[in-house]
């Protein structure tokens, strides 16, 4: 993702991945604190998004919108182990404790 911070937009080369287009958004100064919010001028510090930052961002968004919490599992687990029909299952549990903990020491922890 191209960032450039010269005051000019920089041409848009089209790599994989990316869409065709480039937004500008002034930053650094009073007038150009929101996109849009002024004229940009010779000398404003500008962020350029291409195709994919916008994405991103997207994504980040539609990630944050995203509950943490499956309450729908939740309530049928809730409902099974108040009804009884919940069952542990000792060696999946060891299985998952062992692949976690194996996760963890292959990067460092």
């Amino acid at each position: 993702m191209p960032i450039e911070i010269t005051g000019q937009t920089p041409p848009h080369t089209g790599t994989a991945g990316e869409g065709g287009s480039v937004r500008a958004i002034p930053i650094g100064t009073a007038g150009g604190a929101k996109a849009g919010a002024g004229k940009e001028t010779a000398g404003t510090d500008t962020l350029s998004l291409t195709g994919a930052g916008a994405l991103m961002q997207k994504l980040d968004a539609a990630i944050a919108a995203t509950p943490e919490v499956d309450m729908e599992r939740v309530n049928r687990i809730k409902q099974a182990i108040d009804d009884g029909s919940y069952e542990i299952n000792p060696a999946r549990v060891a299985e998952k404790m062992l692949a976690f903990e194996s996760m963890l020491q292959s990067r460092g922890f």
